[in-house]
Formats: C-alpha cells, structure tokens, sequence
C-alpha cells in the first residue's frame, strides 16, 4: 500500500500489518529518488520503480529494516556512523547483537552463531543473520540530504540500537522515528548497546520537534491534532518505567534474572522462543543495570539482585 503524505514524500506500508519481519518504508519520488529503510517486502516495492531509485538510508541494521535491499540495485546505501561496522563484520554484529552474554543468560552456548529463519513470507529474500551489505557512505546526527526539493536532516536518537536514526523533513513537518514507533507493549532495548535511559532521551527530543506527522516502522501515521502525539510518547515510555518499577518491587529478596524473568515482568514472550526469551532477558539486564545506577538495587553475588534497604 502506497500513502501519499505529500506530493514527493510516500509512506510504502506492507499489508495487513507491518510487523516483523516487515518495517514500514519511506519513498521520496524526487530528482534523487530515495527510500528509507528496506524491510516493507517485494509486494510493496513492485508498486514504486524500483531500478529507478538512487539512494538507501537505513534508520539501523536490524533485519526487519534491511533484508529487501536487493530489490534495489541501482540504490547506494547509507547508514548512520555509529554502527557502520556491523554492516560489514560478522564479530561486530555478534557484538551489538549481546550474543556474548547469551550462555550467561540461557545457560547453554549459543548453538548457532547467527539464526536461520523459516517460514518467511516469499517477499522476503533473505533470512535473519549476519550478511555483508556494503556502505556508501555514513551519515550522522544533523546531517542533510538532499534528493531535489526534498531535504531530510538525520536525527540520532539511540536507545534501540546505538546507531538507530530518525529522518525529519522539518519543511514539511514530518518526523520518521523508525523503532521509536508507540508500541502499546513499549520500547524495546534488549541488545548489548541498548540503553533505556538513551531510549527517554531519545523521545524527549522527538517531543521537543514537534512533527506535525510522525510515522513509525511499525504501525500508522499519526498526525499531531489528531492523535495527541505527545500523550502517546508519554504512555510509550510509561510501559518501560512500569517495568522497572515491578522489577524493583520483586526485589524484595535476592532473585536471579531467571527468577524475574519467570514472573513476565518485562514482556511474556508467546511462543517463548529461544530468541525472545534471550530478548527478554537481556532487557531485564538493562533494567537491573539501571537500577544499580541510580543505586536503588544491589547485587550480593554474580548471580543475584535485591533492592537497597530490604
């Protein structure tokens, strides 16, 4: 499905929903005709010309954004600095992805390096995994791109990931944050560069724009007047900080992140694959790592947390 948001700029949105593995795409049918993120799938994209299209800028390297790039071939691809190198080396992408914790946490080795994926959609052409995608160049925080009449200035907002950017056509007031995207089930955060206080700092800055039109990878535009944009980005952080402040009350004596994990605190995952749990994990670690920060728990061994003053 193709949404007009103005003349040149086009939301491409996979149907029925653009959850994983699809994202959301942006098209800008310019003098440099450019698309933003490559995870919409090959239905969406056989509505644009495909070959006609110079430029990709991808919001952040996770599979859900990247996988359609080979409908693009005649397309450079840009990405933002901070994560340029795990486009290119499968140790940084093991890296960024936290699979280093992965025995500690799972309590097993990582039986395979990289997941293999089943049952993807046909439009799908790649599976989930590490696979080289060659940069053309980097962008970073404040930089203009240009494809004619339409500009675009590259807004880092991390937290999700450390490289993960927003796209902001301030002349038209509209704002792509990517996976920043107003969940109800929250932010997630659950890979090794994730950071939860980034991911408020993050929003606080999208507020402080005050786009007209946000869109998201992940669900629909929404459109200041009409929808209360800031209520909603206050509601979205208010899952994450909900989480945190159950976790702290669970902390009543020393529990282990397996333990807190158990009590679904931070997200059940259904069905509880290997990843999803690791995920869920690794957000409880973010969470209790914070904590610790700000000293409201301590850790008594390697294992165990409780709550300072019990």
């Amino acid at each position: 499905m193709i949404i007009d948001l103005t003349d040149t700029i086009k939301l491409l949105r996979p149907q029925p929903r653009a959850s994983f593995p699809y994202s959301n795409s942006i098209f800008i049918d310019d003098d440099i005709k450019t698309v933003i993120d490559a995870g919409a799938g090959g239905r969406v994209y056989s509505e644009i010309p495909t070959s006609a299209v110079e430029r990709i800028c991808l919001s952040h390297y996770h599979f859900d954004h990247t996988h359609s790039l080979g409908y693009f071939r005649s397309a450079v691809v840009m990405a933002g600095v901070e994560e340029a190198l795990v486009y290119s080396s499968p140790e940084a992408y093991f890296d960024f992805s936290g699979f280093a914790r992965w025995e500690m946490l799972m309590g097993q080795p990582k039986r395979q390096l990289f997941s293999g994926g089943s049952n993807l959609p046909p439009d799908v052409p790649e599976k989930p995994g590490f696979r080289p995608i060659s940069l053309h160049s980097v962008f970073s925080d404040g930089d203009i791109i240009s494809c004619g009449k339409t500009k675009i200035e590259t807004v880092h907002i991390p937290g999700h990931t450390n490289g993960h950017y927003g796209f902001w056509f301030e002349k038209e007031g509209i704002l792509f944050t990517a996976d920043i995207d107003l969940s109800p089930g929250g932010p997630w955060y659950g890979e090794e560069y994730s950071d939860f206080d980034q991911v408020i700092t993050s929003v606080q800055r999208i507020m402080e724009l005050k786009p007209e039109i946000l869109v998201t990878s992940h669900r629909r535009v929404f459109k200041r007047n009409n929808d209360n944009v800031d209520a909603l980005l206050r509601d979205y952080l208010a899952v994450a900080l909900q989480r945190e402040e159950d976790i702290l009350s669970f902390l009543d004596q020393p529990r282990t992140i397996d333990d807190i994990a158990q009590q679904g605190l931070v997200y059940d995952p259904a069905p509880r694959t290997e990843h999803l749990v690791f995920w869920n994990k690794m957000m409880i670690l973010k969470h209790l790592q914070r904590l610790k920060k700000w000293g409201q728990v301590i850790q008594p061994d390697d294992y165990h947390f409780i709550r300072t003053g019990v």
